[in-house]
């Protein structure tokens, strides 16, 4: 300042940017054990750092400009479920709050055991995976399935009767739980074994030719 005396001393100010203001985020979700690439859009966002819910850390090494971050976040598999919430602050202060929703693991299926049956017979299978606790099994019209037992959270056992008109071939079997519907696994539906009732006639001589029904 300047009077009729002078000038004074200077102090320093400083400028501080604006806060940071998020508008959206996508997705807004990510399911325990699993990592998601996640893009938050805002304003003010150079600088960011992000303050996430406990069990959901980055990985990598965030891209930050000023109106957006692209970063991947992993969510450990025993992340607390439900929707907390992810906030960033820089030098400006804190932005706003945006949900993030933490769903349980998907509902993955990795193999069955045994993969085929035969038409007309029941076969007890093994299907094996994740995220299988609550699960039921989804399969073709013409399989019956019993005693379906979900043994853990990694495998479902159950009986498949198989009708004597299933189709032949490759058919897909698929799990679906609170979380949604697995990818499909492929349980081939072969004929039955060929079956004699007679043979006419049963008997025949040394080095002799028998025509036979």
């Amino acid at each position: 300042v300047t009077t009729a005396g002078g000038a004074s001393n200077a102090v320093a100010i400083t400028i501080l940017p604006p806060a940071p203001v998020l508008t959206s985020m996508t997705p807004a979700a990510g399911a325990q054990n699993n990592s998601v690439a996640v893009t938050i859009a805002g304003t003010s966002l150079l600088g960011s750092t992000l303050t996430l819910p406990a069990g959901v850390t980055v990985t990598g090494t965030p891209v930050i400009t000023a109106t957006q971050i692209s970063v991947t976040l992993a969510v450990a598999a025993n992340a607390p479920l439900g929707v907390p919430t992810i906030t960033v602050t820089t030098t400006g202060g804190t932005s706003n709050a945006l949900t993030f929703t933490i769903n349980p693991p998907p509902v993955v299926v990795s193999s069955i055991t045994p993969n085929s049956g035969v038409q007309g017979t029941s076969v007890s299978v093994s299907v094996n995976g994740s995220g299988l606790t609550g699960a039921t099994l989804n399969v073709p019209a013409t399989i019956t399935v019993t005693a379906l037992t979900v043994v853990s959270d990694t495998q479902i056992t159950a009986t498949f009767a198989i009708a004597a008109s299933a189709a032949l071939g490759p058919q897909s079997i698929t799990a679906s739980g609170p979380n949604g519907t697995s990818n499909a696994v492929i349980f081939n539906i072969g004929p039955p074994a060929p079956v004699l009732t007679s043979i006419a006639p049963s008997t025949g001589t040394q080095g002799t030719s028998v025509p036979v029904t």
